[in-house]
């Protein structure tokens, strides 16, 4: 403690800045003559973010409950302190005085300005009294920070929206066809002297993009990935922890949203950056579409995104604010705006970019262009649209690079392989171009992600030599070993379209460079290109490398290499350190989990390819899937928002969010699907059930009674939605329809009756139970047990979500079994196989499949359940990865193989990630639990893992992450004896309760647990 204090008296100068030191001495005298803490905080989090820039109006503190020492049994947190200091003064700001309350969901009631860093710290009391205890030891940490980004308007210190100057760049976006004329992406730059009078104490760069930006300082692109984590003192110093790393690069910034009624801007840490400046500072932005500027294509023939989304479309532009403040107390600012002349913009070689079709580099007529004063653009600080700093990580590389391998080079024309057709620019190609080769690439996995190019010329090619080279994405390969982009197109895009004359008539994912060589024969020169505005789902890739004029020889063309980074949206994973001896189970995992990472680009998508859209209905079929996997505290927060801003004037959810126009079977207004509209009430008790959400469910509780008041009209759409969707046999609509009308009722019941509502709790808790009545009298065969005509779908949702009565539930249970049993030698579908294998199988759709593994499991049939999720035959996900016609490492949109329509990278046959986390693993958050302080213990080891392990022992074991802390799990399973033994660990504040077979049910607290039973 004294060299603490002594490292924090020495870092200040001043009265003011030794409060803080006074704390920490009253802190230690405290702790002088008390028995030695079990516990403290560790991970703290502000907003459910390690060290972020918040802006909201709640800023909510978060830590886990960590043990001193693990084997220590029923601790608990009882009381906490918060204090929180001003980092730049060191005056505390705040002091939660001592509290009983819980360690999830804090709000911070300190002094708020934009720009001001606040240290906090967290002390605790275990179940004894003892404290106060922190942790200071460098692998847990006690203290952590949290930056006010800008609170309001005058923050931005009347920074204007700027974009280039269209006298002297002009916008070729004047009408449809001009959208795939060149039209380069503008740099927008400001230089500036920084006072080298002064010493720097903190700078700072905000910017907000409309659509798609990338910033950068000196040269050197800036992150929006935060900065390098810190070890803090309670006293405000902070320093890099030993084992921090730099954070990653980050890409398509901003996240997207409605822009009509939110923004998203980017706040970063310059000071270091401008400290190294030696007085010169360099800030480039480039603007690229994104989501804002979408061009007109036409999906599925008719929806044109640029007036569907017309009240947030139109060209690129910027915001940005500098500030820098120094240590004799005064600031500077640079701000975005185009009167002074100091802002200027200039043309990239990036003639192209689009989010579908990709972009295109072209240096044959130089780079850019000079630079000139920027224009203002219209004013986008509009009443009731937010600008807010971004809620959640960014897109960031995720693993190490994928090296395209090459599968095969083809010479010349390569007439095995469809030719490339013209640009997807409407400008001319050379008219003497010549292919000289095609070449097919493998990235070893189908994943999302851009890809740089390195490209080499041969020395001996003459200055201006010129070539073009066209990379073509796509999922899978034909039989002849030529890429196959048909799964992956655009909105379906796959002929000519009259109503869009200059759309591309086969859209595919594309990328293409225009290239010259400035360097004379004899001298080597080499171009690095990564696409910035764009990203792909795929695996393979074509390359079609083309002459143009000046090559004397082919063979004096560049050579090309293709180096691919797989991206996703940047949160944590949750589940850890998986380990398993089922090889097929572990297969099943790694698909699923490819298909998560490439379907997180700021909203949780369909397909990383085709659409990119954040549809309620997948997320509702595979919401706690992604749950089991990732840490989406803040990720999910988002994505509610989401849809509350979508939300239509009759009270309704749109099938999508951010809404794009699709709505199809909805209830009206623009809304969608029953299925679908029925996520956001669910994915809020989610946000409260494994994170705490509390303030939030307050802040969305109207939306909810706005949807709520339409379902009490009840629209037709109700029992005419899209259904279970893409199954294996039918289920009747309305039936669906109304067990997803039912569980909206009674998730807004449960909301009602956590925000303290408990009128309009009884009222919606008796109208589910009247559509559940409704349910049983017209779809339940009470003699037979079938509902309807006894789909997997059917049956299973009625068991699953409590429709079906409990004297009819066996029976129930008896025709789902009988049906799974008898699917075998189920008729083919799309392109293959024509029939399936014997044995049971899997037959529902997205909503079904979540339904089947978790009704098995409860009903304990485990073994069935693993049978029809790892089935060598079709129908199976496990099927998808060892079949004749495509080894999946994803998981697919459709039970059967598609090479022309499907695609093979969906997440909504995906829920099998919840069904091994709550039941293979058994670990569950209660109905009830608050952020999981209450967790139920029930692994239901399938016997087939033992039976079928090769030394006929199965074992299991992994880490999950909880808003509370870690809790590890492992059992093993002897096939010969059914020995279950099971060790599991909990984290303090968390009862666990412990459901194994043969044992009866009991609660226990923290620490570790052993358990020897049978199956």
């Amino acid at each position: 403690t004294v060299s603490v204090l002594n490292c924090i008296a020495a870092s200040r100068v001043g009265a003011r800045q030794m409060s803080a030191a006074l704390w920490v001495l009253a802190a230690a005298a405290a702790r002088a003559g008390v028995p030695p803490c079990s516990i403290c905080a560790d991970r703290l989090r502000a907003n459910y973010l390690f060290q972020p820039y918040v802006d909201s109006e709640r800023v909510m503190l978060s830590w886990e409950v960590a043990a001193t020492d693990p084997a220590l049994k029923g601790l608990a947190q009882t009381k906490f302190r918060v204090t929180a200091v001003d980092a730049a003064s060191g005056e505390v700001v705040w002091n939660s005085t001592l509290a009983a309350s819980d360690s999830v969901g804090v709000e911070y009631l300190g002094a708020r300005a934009a720009g001001m860093r606040v240290v906090w710290s967290v002390d605790l009391w275990d179940q004894d009294g003892v404290g106060p205890c922190a942790c200071h030891s460098g692998a847990a940490d006690s203290s952590s920070w949290f930056e006010f980004a800008l609170l309001a308007e005058a923050d931005w210190r009347n920074a204007s929206w700027v974009t280039r100057n269209d006298t002297v760049y002009p916008s070729q976006y004047k009408n449809e066809c001009s959208f795939y004329t060149a039209n380069p992406t503008a740099v927008v730059r400001r230089a500036w002297t920084v006072d080298e009078t002064r010493t720097l104490a903190s700078a700072r760069v905000y910017v907000a993009g409309l659509g798609y930006f990338r910033a950068s300082l000196n040269g050197v692109p800036l992150t929006s990935a935060g900065e390098a984590r810190s070890i803090c003192e309670p006293g405000g110093r902070c320093v890099p922890s030993a084992t921090a790393r730099e954070p990653p690069p980050s890409y398509l910034d901003p996240p997207f949203s409605d822009f009509g009624t939110r923004v998203y801007y980017s706040a970063y840490n310059v000071t270091a950056a401008l400290q190294r400046s030696r007085g010169s500072a360099v800030l480039e932005v480039e603007l690229g579409n994104g989501w804002y500027a979408p061009f007109p294509m036409r999906f599925w023939g008719n929806l044109n995104m640029r007036q569907t989304m017309a009240a947030a479309v139109g060209d690129p532009k910027c915001r940005v604010l500098v500030v820098m403040a120094y240590t004799d107390g005064s600031e500077e600012a640079v701000v975005s705006e185009a009167l002074s002349g100091t802002w200027t913009a200039s043309n990239t070689s990036t003639v192209l970019n689009n989010l579908y079709l990709g972009e295109v580099f072209d240096n044959t007529n130089g780079v850019g262009g000079d630079p000139a004063p920027v224009a203002e653009a219209a004013p986008f600080s509009t009443p009731g649209v937010a600008l807010q700093v971004s809620p959640i990580p960014p897109v960031t590389p995720q693993g190490p690079p994928l090296p395209a391998r090459r599968l095969a080079v083809h010479p010349g024309a390569a007439p095995t392989c469809a030719p490339v057709g013209p640009s997807v620019l409407a400008d001319p190609v050379p008219p003497n171009e010549v292919v000289d080769r095609v070449e097919v690439l493998d990235t070893g996995r189908n994943h999302a992600g851009t890809c740089r190019f390195d490209v080499a010329w041969n020395p001996q090619a003459p200055a201006g030599a010129t070539a073009r080279v066209v990379a073509k994405y796509g999922e899978t390969l034909y039989p002849n070993g030529c890429v196959n982009v048909m799964t992956s197109v655009a909105g379906q895009i796959k002929t000519p379209n009259k109503g869009a004359p200059c759309q591309p008539p086969l859209a595919f994912q594309g990328s293409e460079l225009r290239l010259k060589k400035g360097a004379a024969a004899g001298a080597a020169e080499a171009v690095t290109w990564e696409p910035s505005f764009s990203w792909h789902g795929m695996r393979y890739v074509e390359l079609h490398v083309l002459s143009g004029g000046g090559v004397p020889t082919l063979t004096l063309l560049p050579n090309v290499s293709l180096t691919c980074t797989a991206l996703r949206t940047n949160v944590d994973e949750a589940l850890v350190d998986w380990a398993s001896t089922d090889a097929r189970l572990n297969t099943v995992l790694a698909m699923s989990k490819n298909t998560f990472d490439s379907n997180l680009m700021s909203v949780q998508s369909d397909c990383p390819h085709r659409e990119r859209f954040g549809y309620g209905g997948d997320a509702l079929a595979s919401g706690e899937a992604l749950l089991s996997r990732y840490d989406f505290a803040a990720f999910y927060a988002k994505r509610a928002v989401d849809f509350v801003d979508a939300q239509r004037s009759n009270g309704g959810y749109t099938e999508v969010a951010p809404f794009n126009g699709i709505a199809s079977s909805g209830l009206g207004d623009g809304s969608g699907p029953i299925g679908w509209e029925a996520y956001l009430p669910e994915a809020l008790l989610w946000l409260r059930k494994y994170y705490g959400h509390r303030s939030l469910l307050k802040e969305l509780y109207p939306s909810v009674l706005r949807y709520a008041a339409l379902l009490d009209a009840n629209p037709p759409g109700i029992r005419a939605g899209l259904g279970d969707w893409m199954p294996l046999e039918p289920t009747d609509v309305a039936f669906t329809g109304l067990n997803f009308a039912r569980s909206s009722y009674l998730a807004v019941a449960n909301i009602s009756n956590l925000v303290g509502n408990a009128s309009a709790a009884a009222l919606y808790t008796n109208r589910a139970a009247a559509v559940r009545d409704a349910i049983n009298a017209e779809f339940l065969n009470a003699s037979t047990g079938a509902y309807g005509a006894g789909s997997q779908t059917g049956q299973s949702m009625a068991l699953y979500n409590h429709i079906a009565p409990n004297a009819t539930r066996e029976q129930v249970l008896s025709v789902l079994v009988d049906n799974i049993r008898g699917a075998g030698n189920v008729s083919g579908r799309g392109n293959g196989p024509p029939r399936g294998g014997a044995g049971p199988h899997m037959l529902a759709g997205m909503f079904g499949t979540k339904w089947v593994l978790g009704t098995l499991s409860e009903h304990g049939l485990s073994d069935l359940a693993l049978e029809i999720l790892t089935q060598e035959s079709w129908p199976s996900v496990y099927w998808m990865s060892s079949n004749p016609y495509a080894n999946a490492t994803t998981v697919w949109e459709s039970w059967f193989f598609s090479n022309n329509t499907f695609s093979h990278n969906h997440p909504m046959f995906a829920s099998h990630e919840q069904w091994v986390l709550n039941h293979v693993l058994g670990i569950m958050p209660a109905p009830d639990a608050d952020a999981f302080s209450k967790v139920l213990i029930k692994p239901s080891p399938p016997l087939l893992m033992a039976q079928r392990a090769p030394s006929q022992t199965a074992a299991v074991s992994a880490t999950y992450r909880t808003a509370r802390g870690p809790i590890m799990m492992a059992w093993d399973l002897a096939a010969a004896t059914r020995q279950l033994n099971v060790r599991f660990r909990i984290p303090p504040n968390v009862a666990a309760v412990v459901a194994l077979p043969n044992v009866p049910v009991h609660t226990v607290g923290s620490g570790y647990h052993t358990y020897m039973t049978t199956l």
